[in-house]
């Protein structure tokens, strides 16, 4: 009776070491699912049984699923666990509450000034809080804690670039013809500052074709709007006096951008180009983040004043490298060659097929260096088709 009544305890005692090992297998088998439900239903057995919390929250979080996630965790917390408040700060981080993140990492740190650790996921919520200078001292004490870790040495060196707000550049674009046409050059004068409101810059453009030439001066921004939306808004003045030459009078813009969930982000916007008369374009985009990759589409729909409208499309496919700034890219486009409609000549064109690659690379967190190439089959309504080779390159420094 004894023996049977101790078999009987046995059975139903929590084996913790056992549904946490049998859970970390099954994820690694890409069986998550069931590894959640198999810690949950230690937890449910056994709810003192903290290093089936910590597992099953982590897992949680990984999933998105952060309020789950937070109710596991918080009481594992509650009881000193080091490993579970560094989950919860990861679940506050990733679920955008960064202020908590950071009062539950600096609150641990406290327990513990030694960890590193600690110090990077504070330097962390820091910077989602915008308070740069406190993120480059926690980052420099991971550093100093820890010389060997790389990540903490990233992230520290992330922040410094962070903190150069400034920016100065410039940019040179070339068009070449295969009738024998003198080719188009334009070039640009860049300054722009990061804010608290999202970056904004000044351009001051010139642009050489048709044997003429001619200025614009843009003023551009990006403000953040709230979590998951940001604009994009701008405004250009030609600098000639009297009758158009190659920019418009004017050119005014507007875009709303949108994360949608699942890695997806669309836009919607507008830009007025007016010339003697006005031209209106609508554009949007659709876009999918895939792990360091993102392919989007963008249309634009151009409503001239005169003549007949028209529309294009350009198809994009972008790899981030390691850094998350430097990427390399393919588009191709079909309808208006130009990505951005800025002078006279670029409404000649009546229909194009353009193959174009990109390179965009960030060297030393302070430079920036950019290349694009491209070759377009242009229909013009006359006797023959145009062929334009066009490449671009731009340089800027961060201060």
């Amino acid at each position: 009776m004894i023996a049977a009544a101790l078999v009987l305890a046995l059975a139903v005692v929590p084996a913790r070491a056992d549904d946490v090992a049998a859970a970390r297998e099954l994820d690694r088998d890409g069986r998550r699912a069931e590894a959640i439900a198999l810690l949950a239903g230690a937890v449910a057995r056994d709810p003192g049984d903290h290093d089936a919390r910590v597992v099953l929250g982590s897992m949680l979080s990984w999933e998105g699923r952060y309020d789950e996630a937070r109710a596991v965790l918080l009481p594992a917390v509650g009881a000193g666990r080091g490993d579970a408040a560094r989950a919860l700060v990861n679940v506050e981080l990733w679920s955008g509450h960064p202020e908590r993140a950071e009062r539950l990492a600096a609150a641990r740190a406290e327990i513990e000034p030694a960890a590193a650790d600690l110090r990077v996921q504070r330097a962390r919520a820091l910077v989602a809080l915008h308070r740069l200078e406190d993120a480059r001292a926690e980052a420099g004490a991971a550093v100093a804690l820890a010389p060997g870790d790389a990540g903490a040495a990233r992230l520290r060196d992330v922040v410094v670039a962070d903190l150069r707000v400034w920016e100065v550049g410039s940019s040179l674009s070339v068009d070449a013809f295969d009738d024998g046409r003198s080719p188009w050059w334009e070039g640009s004068l860049d300054l722009g500052r990061r804010t608290a409101l999202g970056p904004a810059s000044v351009h001051v453009r010139h642009a050489h074709r048709f044997d003429r030439d001619d200025d614009l001066v843009e003023l551009e921004a990006y403000p953040h709007l709230r979590e998951g939306t940001y604009a994009y808004a701008g405004a250009g003045f030609a600098a000639h006096g009297g009758a158009v030459v190659l920019y418009p009078h004017a050119r005014l813009a507007a875009e709303a951008y949108q994360a949608l969930g699942e890695g997806f982000e669309a836009s919607l916007g507008w830009r007025g180009l007016f010339f003697s008369s006005a031209t209106h374009i609508a554009t949007g985009t659709i876009g999918k983040y895939l792990g360091p990759w993102f392919a989007f589409a963008r249309g634009y729909w151009v409503i001239p004043a005169n003549g007949s409208t028209s529309g294009s499309l350009h198809l994009n496919l972008r790899r981030y490298l390691p850094d998350g700034e430097s990427y390399l890219a393919v588009r191709y486009a079909r309808g208006l060659a130009r990505e951005e409609l800025l002078t006279l000549g670029d409404f000649d064109v009546t229909s194009a097929d353009t193959v174009a690659l990109e390179a965009s690379l960030a060297l030393g967190r302070a430079f920036e260096l950019a290349a694009r190439a491209s070759v377009t089959r242009q229909g013009r309504g006359g006797p023959r088709d145009l062929l334009d080779a066009s490449g671009a390159v731009s340089a800027g420094y961060r201060f």
